[in-house]
């Protein structure tokens, strides 16, 4: 019920429930640990499955988590805040994906993030440009449940107009997504270029390598 309630975020594009799999098993893991009665003691909790995050931060706490990547970075979370969860998908990941990029988008809800994530990274395309290479998801997988929808095998060195507007293209969706209340922000990155959406929440903080670094070594929680 969690994975397809999740899917609602998607509107008419199209998406499976499976995009949601990983957010939806954090988000119940996390509603079960705050339903705990040892959760009045603590400040802060995140569920890491996979790299797909459901977590809550108290009043007064602090939660970090870094941007792989080169240029690294991070996101700073004060509590208390209503944000719940991050996902990153595209590219290089485990699943099938028709995106170039990795996105990172963030919510209230990790399993909506995870379904969020699938939606802008695809949309993050730079059609027609050599090189690029698509096949069928079936070809990969007969199993999938993309069927024959193209999915990226290869991506070149882009140009930097190529870059820009594929980014740029991803950027539409996630204003459009952040407009509807479905995000509240999200960060794209393709071959070292780096997109922010939103995130200007004053209780969130996106800070550069050497600043997250000062900061997670010099703040206490």
């Amino acid at each position: 019920m969690r994975m397809h309630a999740a899917c609602s975020v998607a509107g008419d594009r199209f998406v499976t429930p499976m995009a949601a799999v990983a957010g939806a098993i954090a988000d119940h893991v996390l509603a079960a640990m705050l339903a705990h009665p040892h959760a009045a003691a603590t400040s802060k909790i995140s569920v890491n499955n996979g790299g797909d995050i459901a977590f809550w931060t108290g009043d007064g706490a602090v939660t970090r988590a870094a941007i792989a990547g080169p240029e690294g970075g991070g996101l700073i979370l004060h509590g208390p805040t209503e944000w719940r969860g991050m996902a990153t998908s595209g590219k290089g990941g485990r699943s099938l994906s028709p995106a170039l990029p990795t996105a990172s988008p963030y919510w209230k809800m990790r399993r909506h993030a995870d379904v969020a994530a699938t939606l802008i990274a695809g949309s993050v395309d730079c059609p027609g440009a050599a090189g690029v290479k698509k096949v069928p998801a079936r070809d990969l997988d007969p199993d999938s449940d993309l069927g024959d929808r193209l999915v990226t095998v290869a991506v070149p060195q882009l140009g930097p107009a190529q870059i820009d507007g594929a980014l740029a293209a991803g950027g539409d969706l996630a204003r459009h997504m952040m407009k509807g209340g479905q995000i509240a922000g999200a960060v794209l990155e393709l071959q070292g270029r780096i997109a922010v959406i939103g995130l200007d929440d004053p209780a969130a903080a996106l800070v550069n390598a050497q600043e997250f670094t000062d900061r997670t070594m010099n703040e206490e929680d």
